[in-house]
């Protein structure tokens, strides 16, 4: 990771809501995300069990501060209606940030 800070976001996705997830996620909400100033990059996870589709995104910040600033708030605040759509369908769901204390590997 190459900043100094981090947004972590945890949540479940029906089956049935799978392939509209998937294509939200990769054709509109990372690309959102990293097009946000002081965002760096995403990955994307997903568990590896059959009985649940549980997902993990972690977006590399340059700082912590720019989960308060106004570029990251605006689109917050603001949600498209892909968006709008689907965030009621996200079950589980978690999201916080923090400062990169250490790396390695």
């Amino acid at each position: 990771m190459r900043g100094t800070g981090f947004l972590a976001i945890w949540s479940d996705v029906e089956a049935h809501d799978l392939t509209d997830y998937r294509h939200w996620l990769t054709r509109e909400h990372t690309t959102e995300r990293v097009t946000t100033k002081g965002f760096l990059a995403s990955r994307v996870f997903r568990a590896a069990r059959d009985d649940i589709n549980r997902f993990f995104i972690l977006y590399e910040l340059g700082t912590p501060e720019v989960l308060d600033g106004e570029a990251y708030l605006a689109r917050l605040n603001a949600p498209t209606p892909w968006s709008r759509r689907i965030m009621p369908k996200l079950g589980n769901f978690m999201r916080g940030g923090g400062v990169m204390i250490a790396r390695g590997g």
